[in-house]
């Protein structure tokens, strides 16, 4: 107990600068490139809707009551 009351205060005190430090020198940099996704404008129009209401249907004929996301995506990219 008396160890970690000795080196742990001062190791958490170093680490705190040391992590203070290392955010400080990654996020203040000049060349620092900002992440910026464009959004695409999405419209919704007859085809679209027809699309997704045939498959709604398929799932219905096939008795499939749900579908991950990741299927729905494969499906819609074809």
């Amino acid at each position: 107990m008396v160890l970690f009351v000795v080196l742990g205060i001062p190791i958490l005190i170093l680490d705190i600068i040391k992590d203070s430090y290392y955010f400080w020198v990654n996020n203040f940099r000049a060349d620092l490139n900002k992440i910026i996704i464009v959004q695409e404008k999405s419209t919704i129009t007859n085809k679209t809707l027809r699309e997704v209401s045939l498959v709604c249907k398929q799932f219905s004929e096939n008795k499939i009551k749900a579908v991950t996301s990741n299927a729905l995506i494969k499906i819609f990219r074809l």
